[in-house]
């Protein structure tokens, strides 16, 4: 007797394990592109627009074993500029900047931003993330991202900065795997 109770209480705990997780961590990471044209005048604000983005988040969340609808929370991890052209170019004439994400049906949010950039021949340039959860704006099959930037040295010719995004994305824990 001793043993079928020993082997029902394996057989349940067995069952109860491999029907739940534990909530998942993980990354996906994106690119876009700004060119920054070419102004005679300082301090101008510009805004700019970057190119729709179509990230497969649903291929990302079945590669992670996870859906959307048991999102946690989304936020932006890590947002970096790197300049392409011109060669050796740095973000010594960017004054401030600030990225902008907006999808179909959602309004625009703050993504990151810095201000107060430092004339100090930086070749990559990190963006503070903002504290936005993004989980309705990655359930959609696109976004968008606008750049707003004021200069502070004139730009003789058009500038291309590539920006490397790096979303973090937490599952709830979910019934079967």
């Amino acid at each position: 007797m001793k043993i079928k109770i020993i082997f029902l209480f394996t057989v349940i705990l067995s069952l109860l394990n491999s029907c739940t997780r534990k909530a998942k961590e993980f990354n996906v990471n994106d690119s876009t592109e700004f060119v920054i044209p070419s102004s005679i005048s300082l301090f101008t604000p510009l805004s700019i627009a970057g190119k729709e983005s179509k990230v497969n988040f649903e291929e990302e969340f079945e590669n992670n074993n996870t859906r959307a609808k048991y999102l946690k929370e989304v936020r932006l991890e890590e947002l970096k500029f790197t300049i392409t052209s011109p060669p050796g170019k740095s973000f010594n004439f960017l004054k401030s900047v600030s990225i902008y994400l907006s999808t179909e049906g959602l309004p625009e949010v703050l993504l990151a931003s810095k201000d107060n950039i430092e004339n100090s021949g930086q070749l990559e340039l990190f963006l503070q993330p903002s504290s936005e959860n993004l989980i309705e704006y990655i359930k959609n099959d696109s976004y968008k991202i606008r750049c707003n930037a004021i200069t502070d040295e004139a730009i003789f010719q058009d500038i291309t900065i590539k920006g490397d995004i790096k979303f973090n994305i937490v599952s709830k824990a979910a019934i079967f795997r």
